[in-house]
């Protein structure tokens, strides 16, 4: 599964730990988690998945959700940031973007 993506072997660790228990990825800047998480999003999405996907500051939601386009493959993995609402597949955003888009559930 992994394959496509080309991770490195402490992603695949992390990825198929990640894919079969509740997991919190620690590692430092610039080590590929987003990658990891670009993998569980294409594991886990379905036609109709909703995937938030939460970033700590404002500057993050551009940067990722470009990220998260290039990378994620699964056809029903379209990413948006919250700026397009909440839609079915993708949506990153802040925390409180987030919780501002729940009302629409």
């Amino acid at each position: 599964f992994t394959a496509p993506y080309k991770p490195y072997s402490h992603q695949v660790e992390a990825f198929c730990k990640s894919a079969w228990e509740n997991t919190i990825v620690i590692l430092p800047t610039g080590t590929g988690k987003t990658l990891i998480a670009a993998m569980l999003i294409d594991l886990y999405s379905m036609p109709d998945t909703f995937i938030l996907f939460v970033v700590n500051n404002v500057a993050l939601v551009d940067q990722q959700t470009k990220y998260l386009q290039n990378t994620c493959k699964s056809p029903w993995s379209k990413v948006h940031s919250t700026q397009m609402g909440l839609n079915v597949g993708v949506t990153v955003g802040t925390a409180g973007a987030l919780l501002g888009l729940m009302p629409a559930l």
